[in-house]
C-alpha cells in the first residue's frame, strides 16, 4: 500500500512539474513578436547598408573617372618653339600629340639658305638622362631638310621638359632656335591627384583667404572676397589676390613659365621678370589666350600669395586663323614684344607694386 502511494506521489510531483516546466503560449508569442521585430530591424539595417556601399562604389567609381579625365587631359603635351638669334634660316615642322609613338619623336625641319652644319643641344633637369651634344651626321650642306631622332632609347626624350637647342651654321652666321617639349609623367599627375583627392578638404582649407589681414588705404580702396578663395579691392579694376606656395620665388625661366601657364593658359608668354631686393616677391607681366581674346597682366607672387592685374584685353582677329604650333606662338611672341612697349603706360602698376608689397610684409 504504502508503495502505491509512494508511487502516486511521485506520479503527481512529475506532472505538476511538467505543467510548470511547460512554455506559456504568451510568452511563445511574445517570442515570436520579438524575433519578428528584431529581423525586421535586421533587414532593414542591412538594406539600409547595402545603399551606402552602392553609394559608397559609386563616388569611388566617380573620384577614379574624375582623376583619369583629370589626368588625359593633363597629359596632352606642350610645344613650344623660340629663335634665339636675329638669324632665321632654320625651321621646324609643328609638332602635335600623334608626332609621339613610343617614347620617339622625329624633329624635321628645313633650311632657308646653305648651312655647312647643324648641331642639337638637349637637356632636361627632370630626367636621369644626361644633356647631350649632338651633331646631324647625315645631314650635307646640300641637303634643305634635316631630321633629329629625339627618343627614348637615345636618352634624348623623357617625362618632364625636354629642350633641344638647334645650331645651323652657315659661313659665319648662326641660326638658333630652341623647341621645348613638356611631356607630363601620369604617374605622378594620378599620384597627386590622388593625394589632392585624399586631402580636398584640408586643402581647400588652406586655400582659404582671410579678407580681414589686408590694408585698407584710398589708392586701393577696402579689400572684398569674391568668394572662399580669391580677395579684390573695391577700387582696384580687374584684381585678383589668391594663396600660393612657392618653394622658390625666383626670375627662374622654367619656373616663371609654368607658374604662368598654371595659372592663365598653355598659350601664353611673358616679359620683364623682376625679383624684389631681397627676393621675396617676383612681379612679370604675361600674356595668354582665353576663347580667341588675348589677356595681358601683370603678375606678383611671393611665398604666400599670387596676384594679376588685368591691363588690356581683346580680340585679335589673326589669332583665329593660325593653325600650328609655331605660328600660334610666332604670333604670341610678337603681340607681348608689342605690349612691352606699353608696360610703364599702365599707371595702375605703381599701386598693385606697392599694394603687393604691403600684403606680403
Amino acid at each position: 500500500m504504502k508503495k502505491i502511494v509512494i508511487l502516486l506521489i511521485l506520479i503527481w510531483i512529475t506532472y505538476y512539474a511538467w505543467e510548470n516546466m511547460k512554455p506559456n503560449q504568451e510568452v511563445i508569442d511574445a517570442k515570436k513578436e520579438l524575433w519578428l521585430q528584431i529581423n525586421e530591424e535586421e533587414n532593414k539595417v542591412t538594406e539600409a547598408k547595402k545603399e551606402i556601399f552602392k553609394a559608397v562604389d559609386k563616388a569611388v567609381t566617380d573620384v577614379k573617372e574624375n582623376i583619369e579625365e583629370v589626368i588625359e587631359e593633363k597629359i596632352t603635351p606642350t610645344f613650344s618653339t623660340e629663335y634665339l638669334t636675329d638669324s632665321k634660316f632654320l625651321e621646324l615642322n609643328p609638332l602635335d600629340k600623334s608626332d609621339l609613338i613610343d617614347w620617339e619623336v622625329e624633329l624635321i625641319g628645313k633650311t632657308l639658305q646653305t648651312v655647312d652644319k647643324i648641331r642639337v643641344l638637349y637637356s632636361n633637369k627632370e630626367s636621369s638622362f644626361p644633356d647631350d651634344d649632338f651633331t646631324l651626321k647625315k645631314f650635307k650642306s646640300w641637303d634643305s631638310e634635316f631630321l633629329y631622332r629625339a627618343f627614348s632609347r637615345y636618352e634624348t626624350f623623357d617625362f618632364g621638359t625636354n629642350i633641344y637647342t638647334f645650331f645651323a651654321y652657315s659661313w659665319e652666321d648662326v641660326s638658333k632656335m630652341e623647341l621645348i617639349i613638356y611631356y607630363p609623367n601620369p604617374d605622378e599627375l594620378k599620384k597627386v591627384s590622388t593625394e589632392n583627392n585624399e586631402t580636398s578638404s584640408e586643402w581647400s582649407e588652406n586655400k582659404k583667404i582671410d579678407a580681414s589681414v589686408f590694408p585698407t588705404w584710398s589708392d586701393y580702396g577696402s579689400p572684398i572676397k569674391m568668394w572662399e578663395e580669391v580677395i579684390t579691392y573695391t577700387d582696384i579694376t580687374g584684381f585678383e589676390i589668391t594663396r600660393h606656395e612657392a618653394k622658390d620665388v625666383t626670375c627662374n625661366s622654367d619656373i616663371v613659365t609654368k607658374t604662368l601657364q598654371d595659372k592663365t593658359t598653355s598659350w601664353s608668354w611673358w616679359n620683364t621678370c623682376r625679383p624684389s631686393k631681397d627676393n621675396e616677391i617676383v612681379s612679370f607681366f604675361g600674356l595668354s589666350m582665353k576663347d580667341w581674346n588675348y589677356i595681358y597682366s601683370k603678375h606678383y607672387y611671393s611665398s604666400n600669395y599670387y596676384a594679376i592685374i588685368e591691363l588690356e584685353s581683346g580680340l585679335d582677329d589673326s589669332w583665329i586663323s593660325l593653325e600650328s604650333v609655331e605660328d600660334k606662338n610666332a604670333w604670341l611672341k610678337s603681340k607681348n614684344n608689342e605690349l612691352k612697349i606699353k608696360n610703364e603706360d599702365f599707371e595702375i602698376i605703381e599701386i598693385t607694386d606697392n599694394l603687393f608689397t604691403e600684403i606680403t610684409q
